[in-house]
């Protein structure tokens, strides 16, 4: 209940006028916004991925989670106030490419950007973006996904395929040389048993045996 007062002029001993209103709904309201500011805030600084709070229209960042500054290698108030491109992490083409989605799709999912950390390294991430209120206040919320894990994994995975096509390529040149070598080994044989057989012919000259000893 709220409670206002006032004195009323022109009457004689003065005449206080109270009003009395009920406030609950308002009470209600403004508890209910703390509790989910309270959610927001608890969620914002415990997730595992980064997140960074900025102004829709500048870009400029008004807040930066524990896990966004430690990816980055930035200071949490080195990064507040100012914009990524600022902070050098991605250019302006990039921000105008995720505003573009964000405007025609009404949030960005899972868009491919890779933030420059200068000459320390690169992070390809992917980005997740909507808009959302504080306190009537507009602002752009985003997930940065870091997926240098991810990119590693899928690299050691390439590199593995590629080491097992190449194994089975030589298991299958071990296997055709294995065949040639069996093919011939035939026909080898043959030729060396012949002139066995020949060295029987008891009218064989003595030249003639000579050479089949050699081939022999």
């Amino acid at each position: 209940m709220e409670v206002s007062a006032s004195r009323l002029k022109g009457y004689a001993g003065g005449i206080t006028q109270a009003i009395f209103m009920d406030i609950t709904d308002r009470i209600n309201a403004e508890t209910a916004l703390r509790e989910s500011e309270l959610k927001f805030r608890t969620l914002f600084d415990a997730s595992p991925q980064g997140i960074l709070l900025t102004d829709v229209d500048s870009g400029r960042i008004i807040d930066a989670n524990r896990e966004f500054c430690e990816a980055t290698g930035l200071d949490r108030k080195d990064v507040i106030g100012k914009t990524a491109i600022e902070l050098g992490l991605f250019t302006a083409e990039d921000r105008q490419r995720l505003i573009g989605i964000l405007h025609e799709k009404g949030e960005v999912r899972g868009l491919e950007m890779t933030f420059s950390l200068g000459k320390r390294a690169s992070i390809p991430t992917l980005v997740f973006s909507r808009m959302v209120y504080l306190e009537n206040i507009r602002f752009l919320l985003s997930i940065i996904v870091d997926m240098r894990a991810q990119k590693a994994a899928q690299a050691e995975k390439a590199a593995l395929q590629e080491k097992l096509a190449r194994s089975k390529k030589m298991e299958a040149l071990g296997l055709l040389a294995g065949g040639v070598a069996h093919d011939l080994n035939n026909i080898l044989s043959g030729i060396v048993s012949y002139p066995e057989l020949l060295l029987t012919n008891p009218d064989l000259g003595e030249k003639e045996r000579r050479a089949l000893g050699v081939i022999r």
